[in-house]
């Protein structure tokens, strides 16, 4: 597998990196997005995703429907334990805990599912019998993976 050096410049808002890097193949691209998914450099919290036109969307995209906007999130939680936490609904394409400029959570994440079906079995199997839209969630107060004050 070819992997070229990743090019690295400063988000739009410019408190946060990315790296880019070419990958020879689709099937090594999806490969190294799986080896590096979730990873630390310099003691701050990065992911990996593999390329997706899909992820470039806007507000009105087509992937609207397979988000999940998950809040009152207890502090420590991490990406990978959100992905982990509503991975038995189906394949997640993207699971982010939202930080500040100074990596500490702002407490609400999001989880991107292929299908939209998943999320919809995720946002049933994980918030209470109260109507749920995919923008207003809210957390079972009892569970632990969550601020037990809200």
């Amino acid at each position: 597998m070819e992997l070229t050096k990743p090019k690295v410049f400063s988000d739009p808002t410019g408190k946060f990196l990315i790296a880019i890097a070419n990958v020879d193949s689709d099937y090594n691209q999806l490969m190294v997005a799986k080896t590096f998914r979730y990873f630390n450099y310099d003691n701050k919290p990065c992911r990996t995703l593999a390329h997706s036109e899909k992820l470039k969307g806007g507000v009105n995209s087509s992937i609207e429907k397979q988000k999940v906007l998950v809040k009152n999130l207890a502090k420590n939680v991490t990406s990978k334990q959100l992905e982990d936490r509503f991975a038995k609904y189906g394949t997640i394409i993207s699971a982010r805990v939202v930080i500040d400029e100074n990596h500490k959570s702002l407490g609400y994440g999001f989880v991107l599912f292929e299908h939209e079906d998943s999320a919809d079995d995720a946002k049933r199997g994980e918030f209470s019998s109260k109507r749920v839209t995919w923008n207003h969630l809210k957390s079972k107060p009892a569970d632990l993976f969550y601020n037990a004050s809200d």
